[in-house]
This record gives structure tokens, C-alpha cells and sequence, in this order.
């Protein structure tokens, strides 16, 4: 049994569905390229320029203490610069810049360009073109200048976003900066300018702390100069009035030892404050990204505590040495001493200490070791650090300078006053020095911090266009149009369920007889204006007898491949039953329109030539055609003569060709199935096999009526007729089954309608037909030549 499922596929087959669905995939290769081409040649050339910038890694001692491997740290550093590339803020920043450059104004906005010297619409004329008023209500409003200017900005903030493209390097700390835009120059001045908006933002970054530090000593000069200037005031116009121009010089000597402690100890505090000032910026920027630590627990740990009490103890030795020096008159604020040089030394190693176990500390009480790796993070370790060590220099200063102010209130009540006033003048002097030293320090800080991001190559104009890639367009096109064509066209023939070939009859156990090709009417109406009578001849132009020509090609055109299908059909025929003569045949199909007719005509024919007296009864007596093919009058015919109207001798009609006779189907009865199967038939039937040697009969589709099945059971065979690409597989099957059902042998099976191609079985047979016949004609010439 014939199953859906059993349909194999070979290589033939798959060939054979290519060139069936040959135009399909023609068509689909020309629209697709054609659009492919269009799209690619009319669209904006699109430029794209690349600057190469490098993230500089400033170290630490991070990376040993928490033992954090170097990919890990720069492919995180790396991905953040990235997203603060990608950020809005960039992008506003770049906008800026366009919008309040010359060159951009030039070159962008106004649209000077110089690489083709085209105008461009650029953001003024967009400016122009957005609408300033509008209708509501049939009342105009009018839009506010500066929504427009808004508008206009975030329009250009969006288009830098989306023109930007930001890659990292693999492996390394550079980073690519790339913009698009519709001419080189301006791609190249894009993405400069996004690395120099970049590169400043990393500056301001890097200098904020610092700024801080900075504001906080300015404010702080600018109170000490005012309250010198106040002090200064109040010493003269004490010294005027009391008309006293110095103290003694014990107490002059008191004064200056109790300004310069002061001095001292005013110093270490405001270097105190201004670590606090850092310490509040750095802990805001780490509160905004979520990633502060609490140092409570930290800097309460026992073993830091110890380092406290170590480093108060070492400042206040410190403070009472510089004390005794002081009395002894050779105190040198530069550090000249050598003792003042080992305090100041084991110091910074007591510093340097409370810095390592304080991170070493942070790291252990943090979930995340990497994050601790940050700079932000680093340096607000190393900024308590350093608050931890000035802590005990300041309290140690304090005491000192507590001591001399108890000295100072000795002295009598009239050298108190001037004593108290000298000390403010000097005291206000010398933090006033100080703390400008520090403020032109922290300037040239500032200024020193460059940040860590450097340009390494600038972009320059790339006149090699991006978008459209020709090449690969084209190819794209290629490749997608022939994969589409070759889609649907196994698509189709996915769906297809018709008979495609002969050997699907063959699986279906339905014997094969012969495979008849396509009929060429222009090589069977060339055959009539040869061999035909004088009634195709003179209409020979006309539909109809170009049909009929092809319903009798085998008698126009005895010599052609086709007719010679014919006969081998009917040697196929002959053979079929080796053990009985067969007399009579039935020629069926499973549905309407498969060459029924004509098959049966041309096997007549075929027949006939060979000297064996056929008869041709028309038995469709519905939709009869074999009385027009042979011009004949069906007034009598089948069914006239079953009614006995009309006698066998008086129904059978006789053509132009010998051997060959018609009985056509007579008028038409209401009941053709009860009439064919009548007792009549049979008497008819075998009263015809008595008078012919072969008697062929032409009836309805077997699917549509039952008149075929009636018929079958009366003749000795029976033939279907199947049509290849149209008929239904599954009507192929249940007309098997039908047949099989009928007494009489199912003889088996005409492939009718096949395409003569390079890929059907008939092929060969059909070039050596010709190439036989071409060779024939080649050695008649050649022995005229020779005559």
C-alpha cells in the first residue's frame, strides 16, 4: 500500500523541483537584487571616525593586599569609562561644544561641508523648520522660544547618542571613540570632540577633591587676612594710647615662643580640617554610587587603637623637644634638627603603618574586595589615615600651648594686655603665611591633576563610507534571492500533492504502460499545413484546429517522439495480458481535463496504422468530444442505438483515417449510468468485439460518475488515465481501489502531460528521436554532395 510518509527523495528529485520552480526562483533572484541594488546605490553614503584614547592606571598597594588578579580590576575599570562614555552627559557636554563652536557652526549647523560642498541640513535651518505656533481650538498658540531651543538640544543630544559607538581594546586599557555622520570631516571633528568632552570631564573629576581642599583654604585665608588686619589695628592704636613701645624681652621672648607653638598648632588643625573637607567629598561621590564603607568598626579595633596612643605619645615627645629647643633659642622651623628629623621619620612609619592595617581591616570587613580597589575608596582610606595621625600632633600642640597661655597670665595686668595683643598680631601673621603657602599648593595640585584619561590617536576623516557595504549588499542580495526562490519553491512542492513522476505510479503497485509528453500544437498545426485535408487547411490559424491538431498529432505527425510514445503504449497494451486476447478496453481518469480523450484517439490511431480494425466509441455521455475531433454528426450514436432508434451499421461512422471507425455518443439520455448498464450494452458490447478486431471506449472520469466503474465490468480491461503535476495522488489511489473492485483486470496505468526536460526519464528517447532524424538528413546531403 501506497503511504504518504514512503515518498523518497533523491538527488534527481530535488533537481527535478528546482527546475519546475525554474521562474519562481528567477523571479525572486531579479526582484530581490534589483531592490538590493536599488537601495544600496540611492542610499546616504554614512562615514564613521574613530578616536584611540587610554585609561591610565594609577596602581596602589591594592593589588597585593587583596590579592585582586589585574583582569578582574581593568576589565571593570574599563566597562565603567564605557557607560560614562555612553552617559547623557557626555552626549549634553559634546552638544554644548557644537553648539557654541565656530568650526561646528560651519562645518555642521550651517552646513558647509567640505568634502562635497553640499548644504546640509544643519541645526539652524532645523530650528527654522520647527513650528512655532500651532492650532488648538482653532485659536493659534504660540510656542516659547526657549522650549524650542530645548527641544532643538535634546533633538541633538539624541543624535550624538545614537551616532556614537564606544569599544574597549581587549587586554589593554585603550578604548575606541566612534561617530557616524553623513561626510568624513564631520565624522572625524564628531569624535574628536567627544574625546576632548571625554578627557575634561575626567579632569574635572580628578581635580574636585582637590577644589574642595581648596574653596574650604581660601575661605579660611580670607578670614585670617581680615582678622590680621583687625589684630594688627588693635596692637597700633594700643601702643598709641599707652604710649609703650615693647615689652621686656623675657616676655617678648614668652610671646614669640607662645606664637609659634600656636602657630604650629593652628597649622596641624587646618591641615586636620582640610583632610575633613576631603573626607566629606569623597564620602558624598561613594553615598551616589552605593558603595561606602562604615569606618566605625574599622578604626575601633584594638590594634589601631595601640598605634593611636603610639603616635600621641611620639607627638607630644616631639612637641616638649621643639618646646626645649625653643627655650633654648635654637628651634629652626625648617627641620634642620637632627633629633626633629627621627621624630618626623618614625611618624610616617607609624602613618604608613595605621594605613596598611587600616585597609588591610576595610578588606576583611567588606563583602566585596575588588570594589575596595577603587580609587574613590583608596584614597578615603588613606585620608582617615591621615586624620588618625594629625589627631594626637594636634592634641599634643594644644597642651603645649595651653602651658604657655598659664604662663602668660603671670605676667602684671599692664604687659598682660599688649602680651595678649603682640601674641594675636604674630599669631595672625604667621597662619596668615601659612595658610597662603597652602592655598598656592593646593592651586598648583589642582592644576598638576591631569586626570587619567589620554588622548592616544585623533580621529581623522575616513572617505571609505561604512554604510552602504556595495559588496556585501550585493552578495547578500544574491544569496537571499536564490534562497527564496529555492524556499518556495520546495514549499510549493511540499504542498503539491499531485502525481510528479512515473515511478510514483509505480509505488502505488499500479503498472505503468507508457509516459506520453506534452503535446506542441505549433509542431502539429506545421504537420497539417503538410498532411491535413482541406478543412484544417483552411482554418489552420484557428483555436479549434490547433486543438484538434493535438488531439491527433500521431496522424499529422506519424514520425514525432510523441507518436511514437503512442505506440509504445500500444505494444504495452498488447502485452499486458499474455494469456487472453484482449477485445475491448475502457480508458478512464481520476478527474476531468487529464487527456482521456486524446489518449484514447491517438492509441486508436497508433492502432489503426498498424492494419487492425479499431473501433472508437465515444461512451461520455455527458460532456462527448470524439464526434467534434473527427468532424462527425452524433445524432446516432451510443446511445441512440442502446433506445433502438438506430441500428450498429447506421452508428458507426468512418474517418479519414483506415483502419479506424467511430461510434460517436448519440443524444445525450437523462440516465447515462443505467444505460450503460443495461442488458443492451452487453449485447452491444459483444456484438462490437464480433465486427472489430480492438474496440476502445472513451468514458467519464471514474471519480465524478460511476459510468466508468459500470462499463469496467463488461470489457476485458480497463486503462487509467492519469496527467503528470494535476492529478491528485489520493484520487489516483481511490480509483486503484475502485478498478480493483471490478471483475475485469486493471491493465494499468498512462502517464499522460510529461515535460520533456533534461530531468524526465523521456528525455533521452526524445533527443535520440531527433539527433537520429538530424543524422539522417546529414548523410543525405553528404551523398548528394558526392554524387
Amino acid at each position: 500500500m501506497y503511504q504518504e510518509n514512503e515518498r523518497q527523495s533523491g538527488m534527481k528529485d530535488y533537481i527535478r523541483v528546482l527546475y519546475r520552480g525554474k521562474w519562481i526562483i528567477i523571479i525572486s533572484f531579479l526582484t530581490v537584487v534589483t531592490f538590493v541594488s536599488y537601495y544600496t546605490f540611492t542610499e546616504t553614503p554614512i562615514y564613521r571616525s574613530t578616536v584611540k584614547v587610554m585609561v591610565k592606571d594609577n596602581g596602589g598597594v591594592q593589588k597585593t593586599l587583596f590579592n585582586v588578579t589585574d583582569f578582574m580590576e581593568k576589565e571593570k575599570k574599563i566597562n565603567n569609562q564605557v557607560e560614562i562614555l555612553n552617559s547623557r552627559t557626555i552626549a549634553e557636554n559634546v552638544a554644548n561644544k557644537l553648539i557654541n563652536s565656530t568650526y561646528a557652526n560651519n562645518l555642521i549647523i550651517l552646513g558647509n561641508t567640505p568634502d562635497n560642498g553640499k548644504k546640509k541640513f544643519g541645526l539652524k535651518k532645523k530650528l527654522k523648520k520647527i513650528v512655532k505656533s500651532v492650532f488648538v481650538n482653532e485659536e493659534e498658540v504660540t510656542i516659547p522660544e526657549s522650549e524650542i531651543k530645548e527641544a532643538l538640544f535634546n533633538r541633538v543630544v539624541g543624535e550624538i547618542r545614537r551616532n556614537l559607538k564606544i569599544e574597549p581594546i581587549r587586554n589593554t586599557d585603550m578604548i575606541l571613540i566612534s561617530m557616524t555622520a553623513e561626510s568624513p570631516t564631520e565624522a572625524a571633528y564628531l569624535a574628536n570632540t567627544v574625546a576632548v568632552a571625554y578627557k575634561e570631564q575626567n579632569q574635572f573629576e580628578s581635580q574636585e577633591e582637590v577644589r574642595k581642599v581648596k574653596d574650604f583654604l581660601k575661605d579660611q585665608l580670607n578670614n585670617f587676612q581680615s582678622q590680621l588686619e583687625k589684630s594688627e589695628q588693635a596692637l597700633k592704636e594700643y601702643k598709641e594710647k599707652e604710649k609703650v613701645v615693647a615689652l621686656p624681652q623675657e616676655i617678648d621672648e614668652m610671646v614669640s615662643k607662645l606664637a609659634e607653638f600656636e602657630s604650629l598648632y593652628h597649622g596641624a588643625k587646618l591641615e586636620l580640617n582640610a583632610n575633613k573637607e576631603r573626607l566629606v567629598y569623597i564620602d558624598e561621590q561613594l553615598d551616589k554610587n552605593k558603595k561606602n564603607i562604615n569606618m566605625e568598626n574599622i578604626l575601633n579595633a584594638p590594634f589601631l587603637d595601640q598605634l593611636s596612643q603610639q603616635m600621641a605619645e611620639l607627638e607630644t615627645k616631639r612637641a616638649n623637644y621643639i618646646a626645649g629647643l625653643m627655650d633654648e633659642g635654637v628651634y629652626d622651623p625648617n627641620g634642620q634638627d637632627p633629633m626633629l628629623r627621627r621624630y618626623e621619620e618614625r611618624t610616617k612609619m607609624l602613618e604608613e603603618k595605621y594605613k596598611s592595617e587600616i585597609t588591610q581591616l576595610a578588606a576583611a570587613e567588606t563583602i566585596d574586595p575588588i570594589a575596595l580597589s577603587e580609587a574613590l575608596l583608596q584614597r578615603k582610606l588613606e585620608v582617615e589615615a591621615t586624620i588618625q595621625s594629625l589627631l594626637p600632633q594636634v592634641e599634643a600642640l594644644k597642651k603645649i600651648v595651653a602651658q604657655y597661655n598659664l604662663q602668660l597670665e603671670k605676667i602684671p595686668e599692664r604687659g598682660l594686655k599688649l602680651a595678649r595683643l603682640k601674641r594675636a598680631a604674630m599669631l595672625d601673621e604667621k597662619i596668615t603665611l601659612m595658610m597662603s603657602e597652602k592655598y598656592e599648593e593646593t592651586r598648583i595640585t589642582e592644576v598638576g591633576q591631569l586626570g587619567s584619561v589620554r588622548i592616544i590617536d585623533a580621529a581623522q576623516p575616513n572617505i571609505i563610507p561604512i554604510r552602504p557595504q556595495i559588496k556585501m549588499n550585493i552578495i547578500l542580495g544574491i544569496i537571499v534571492g536564490l534562497g527564496l526562490g529555492i524556499g518556495i519553491s520546495f514549499l510549493l512542492d511540499y504542498f503539491d500533492n499531485s502525481v510528479r513522476s512515473a515511478d510514483e505510479i509505480e509505488k502505488m503497485g499500479i503498472s505503468l504502460l507508457g509516459s506520453i509528453p506534452v503535446i506542441s500544437l505549433d509542431e502539429a498545426v506545421k504537420k497539417i499545413g503538410k498532411n491535413g485535408n482541406n478543412r484544417f487547411k483552411k482554418n489552420i490559424n484557428t483555436n479549434e484546429v490547433r486543438t484538434i491538431a493535438g488531439r491527433l498529432i500521431t496522424h499529422f505527425a506519424p514520425k514525432s517522439p510523441i507518436s511514437e510514445a503512442y505506440r509504445s503504449l500500444r505494444t504495452s497494451i498488447q502485452y499486458s495480458q499474455a494469456d487472453k486476447t484482449i477485445k475491448s478496453i475502457v480508458f478512464t481518469s481520476p478527474g476531468p481535463k487529464e487527456g482521456k480523450s486524446t489518449t484514447v484517439v491517438n492509441l486508436a490511431i497508433a492502432i489503426a496504422q498498424m492494419g487492425t480494425n479499431v473501433l472508437l466509441v465515444d461512451t461520455d455521455l455527458r460532456r462527448p468530444v470524439i464526434h467534434s475531433i473527427f468532424n462527425l454528426n452524433r445524432n446516432k450514436g451510443l446511445s441512440n442505438c442502446l433506445v433502438g432508434k438506430t441500428s450498429i451499421e447506421e452508428a458507426i461512422s468512418k474517418t479519414d483515417i483506415d483502419n479506424l471507425c467511430v461510434i460517436p455518443s448519440g443524444t445525450l439520455p437523462p440516465n447515462p449510468s443505467e444505460l450503460l448498464g443495461s442488458t443492451k450494452m452487453k449485447k452491444f458490447i459483444s456484438e462490437l468485439e464480433e465486427r472489430f478486431d480492438l474496440v476502445l471506449f472513451d468514458s467519464p472520469p471514474i471519480m465524478a460518475v460511476t459510468d466508468a466503474a459500470v462499463l469496467s465490468s463488461e470489457v476485458d480491461g480497463v486503462v487509467m488515465v492519469v496527467k503528470e503535476g494535476q492529478t491528485n495522488r489520493d484520487a489516483v489511489m481511490r480509483c486503484y481501489n475502485i478498478l480493483k473492485s471490478v471483475p475485469n483486470q486493471l491493465l494499468g496505468a498512462v502517464m499522460n502531460g510529461i515535460n520533456v526536460n533534461g530531468f524526465s526519464d523521456y528525455y533521452y528517447y526524445y533527443q535520440y528521436h531527433y539527433y537520429g532524424k538530424e543524422d539522417k538528413k546529414k548523410k543525405r546531403i553528404f551523398r548528394r554532395e558526392k554524387v
